[in-house]
C-alpha cells in the first residue's frame, strides 16, 4: 500500500508538512487496523516494518537522483548542464 502512497514523489522536493501529511495516512491506517491510539506502539511497528515516510522518501530520492545523473537521455543531460 505505501509504495502507491509515495509513488513518483521522489521527483519533487517535498517539504516537512507534506511529508507529515503522508505519515498521517500511515498512522491512521495502523490505528484502524490495530484499533490502537497509542502512538508509541505505532511508531515501534512503523520502525520495525520500515514504514517511516521520511526515510522511504529520502531513499527513493537518492535512488532517483543517481539514476537521473547516470542516464544517457538527452533531456537529463541538458537539465544537468543548466
Amino acid at each position: 500500500m505505501y509504495p502507491r502512497l509515495i509513488y513518483g514523489s521522489e521527483a519533487f522536493m517535498l517539504n516537512k508538512s507534506e511529508l507529515s501529511s503522508l505519515d498521517f495516512v500511515i498512522n491512521r491506517l495502523f490505528m484502524k487496523l490495530f484499533r490502537k491510539t497509542i502512538l508509541k506502539r505505532l511508531n515501534f511497528v512503523k520502525i520495525s516494518l520500515d514504514l517511516i515516510i521520511l526515510v522511504m522518501w529520502a531513499r527513493r530520492v537518492r535512488n532517483f537522483d543517481s539514476k537521473f545523473v547516470a542516464s544517457e537521455n538527452a533531456f537529463c543531460k541538458l537539465t544537468l548542464s543548466l
